[in-house]
């Protein structure tokens, strides 16, 4: 299995319907099913019949979050930004533009949103936690990792501060303190299910394959409906020589997506070894890259 990025739980968000509405932490629009794309399409539609009638704030940072959604942060942070110009006192604005920057690779712009955010409120859990994510990507580890330990003195059970803590030392390579992250994200919640991936993906590259099986599962149970603990489940039996039970993970990964590339090489790898017509090939793991949130609650975008 190659190289995993861990799941970071803060890309998205539940559009608010006001300055102060609280969204959840997620990704980019593979989160979201078929069903749902179609559904965020048509929201879109209506959300620019609205801003043509009229541009205020509410109605800018509801289209913008809509195709933060869909996966469009470019056209997103123009929204963000007529909408900042429209009340920059808001820490929400500021917030969901330093993540859309952070989506886009504009990691230094990212960095002065959140500063923002802390100036206006200095308790902002949720900048410190994401400006956290951003240093470690600018390999400012040493400040990365002190932004989120500020983030988790101000809330100790903040699960996603624990989950993204985890993802930092992740990118420094420090494997078991990462883990350390993920196990008291795990710990805090039963609701989402990346800590438990990104536990599973530390794992699988400490070897420990037993564990990693065991988060995959967990996983699997938190969110049903998710496709990716399936097919790192059906990554790490690839790894143990079990076939059969290989097969069987990534059937259910296609299950939920019958197009999932991955899955479905994986699924005629396994089928090829089983069958002994070619030996096991080490298989191209999917990027779960900040998902950050970091999943499909898209919470605090």
């Amino acid at each position: 299995m190659r190289l995993v990025y861990p799941v970071i739980l803060f890309l998205l968000l539940l559009a608010p319907t006001g300055a102060a509405a609280e969204v959840m932490e997620s990704g980019a629009s593979s989160v979201f099913s078929p069903q749902q794309l179609v559904m965020l399409e048509n929201d879109l539609q209506n959300w620019n019949n609205v801003v043509r009638a009229n541009a205020t704030y509410d109605n800018l940072m509801n289209r913008a979050l809509t195709l933060a959604k869909l996966g469009r942060d470019r056209e997103a942070v123009v929204d963000f930004v007529r909408a900042r110009d429209v009340n920059s006192s808001d820490v929400w604005v500021w917030l969901y533009l330093g993540r859309a920057q952070y989506r886009l690779g504009e990691y230094n712009e990212s960095l002065k949103s959140f500063d923002k955010v802390l100036e206006i409120d200095p308790k902002f859990k949720r900048a410190y936690n994401t400006k956290g994510l951003t240093l470690a990507h600018l390999g400012r580890y040493k400040e990365a990792v002190e932004s989120h330990t500020k983030a988790l003195e101000l809330d100790p059970e903040y699960a996603e501060g624990w989950n993204d803590l985890g993802n930092t030392y992740y990118y420094m390579g420090d494997y078991q303190s990462a883990l350390m992250g993920y196990n008291n994200a795990t710990y805090l919640t039963t609701t989402f299910p990346e800590p438990e991936i990104n536990a599973g993906i530390v794992h699988v590259m400490l070897g420990n394959y037993s564990e990693a099986l065991r988060s995959f599962q967990n996983a699997t149970r938190m969110r049903p409906d998710m496709k990716e603990p399936w097919y790192l489940r059906g990554e790490v039996y690839m790894k143990l020589g079990n076939y059969t039970e290989a097969v069987k993970s990534y059937d259910k990964a296609l299950e939920r997506d019958p197009n999932y590339p991955e899955a479905i090489k994986g699924r005629e790898e396994a089928l090829k070894a089983s069958k002994k017509v070619c030996g096991p090939t080490l298989l191209a793991a999917v990027a779960l890259v900040p998902l950050l949130y970091r999943r499909s609650r898209r919470g605090d975008a």
